[in-house]
């Protein structure tokens, strides 16, 4: 899935390299709903108006019995603010839009969703000094204590419809609002 922004550069390399491995590309123009499996929708919310490309990432909110995820993509404030606005409901697990940049993760979005938990994506050691200190801040406002994951410290985090997993060395920490077999 890719926002609808054909003449981006970047939208039109992706779109070639997933050409090429013969995927098949859909474009989110502003809004889709699919059905993933039995107890999940996966809704795609793009904002491909905006002149920047990171404000026109696709917005994947995953809902279901289980509960309520969204990987906004490297969406900064000016698509946090809107997502807000369209979306008003609180979500279990955010990761971070941007790699916990701090052109994201604006109070008026945090408070919105109000995660019980949130996942920051970020390589160690990274150029661009991700994630800010003040985004942390930020976040742990937000969320119930002790629950930001972050995968320079971390190291991988899976996500498993329902299920959280953080591997840290020999520690695995376990996350299951439901169980989908009951």
């Amino acid at each position: 899935f890719l926002p609808d922004n054909k003449d981006d550069v970047k939208v039109a390399e992706y779109a070639l390299r997933a050409e090429e491995k013969a995927v098949t590309v859909k474009y989110v123009e502003k809004e889709l709903t699919v059905n993933v499996g039995k107890y999940t929708t996966l809704k795609m919310i793009c904002y491909t108006e905006n002149d920047n490309i990171n404000n026109s990432s696709v917005i994947a909110l995953f809902d279901g019995d289980w509960g309520r995820v969204v990987l906004p993509g490297d969406i900064e404030s000016d698509s946090e603010i809107r997502f807000a606005k369209d979306f008003t409901e609180e979500i279990d697990l955010l990761c971070l839009p941007h790699h916990g940049s701090d052109t994201s993760s604006t109070d008026e979005f945090l408070k919105t969703l109000s995660p019980e938990y949130a996942i920051i994506s970020v390589g160690e050691g990274n150029q661009y000094g991700h994630p800010s200190a003040e985004v942390i801040d930020r976040v742990d406002d937000f969320t119930t204590a002790g629950n930001i994951y972050r995968t320079d410290s971390c190291g991988a985090v899976r996500f498993k419809f329902g299920m959280l997993f953080s591997l840290f060395r020999d520690d695995v920490i376990v996350w299951q609002k439901k169980n989908l077999s009951e």
